[in-house]
């Protein structure tokens, strides 16, 4: 793991050196419900969860993605919402809208 963070880490100097642009994914979640304060229970209402890209610049426009979990359990983990054939048909568009390079 080591060497694989430090070959990360190398590739990702040599890519800003040469001005590539470097793109970052997330993902998360949020309750319907949640406010600055958080007035409302938290663990009442829909999950959505939320992935997006973008770089040092922006996000990129119009390749959010953002759906409805079907989990009920609350204390449950999110990431297992995410499926692989979703995740990488919305990834195959994102790969036409990033700089190339």
């Amino acid at each position: 793991m080591i060497i694989w963070r430090k070959n990360y880490l190398l590739r990702i100097k040599d890519f800003r050196r040469e001005g590539r642009k470097i793109y970052y994914m997330d993902e998360t979640w949020v309750n319907e419900g949640i406010y600055i304060y958080c007035t409302e229970n938290p663990q009442k209402g829909k999950r959505l969860i939320v992935v997006h890209i973008g770089s040092e610049d922006s996000f990129l426009e119009g390749v959010d993605l953002i759906f409805e979990a079907k989990k009920t359990d609350r204390e449950g983990d999110y990431h297992s919402e995410m499926d692989a054939h979703n995740f990488e048909k919305w990834f195959q568009y994102i790969l036409t809208k990033v700089e190339p390079g």
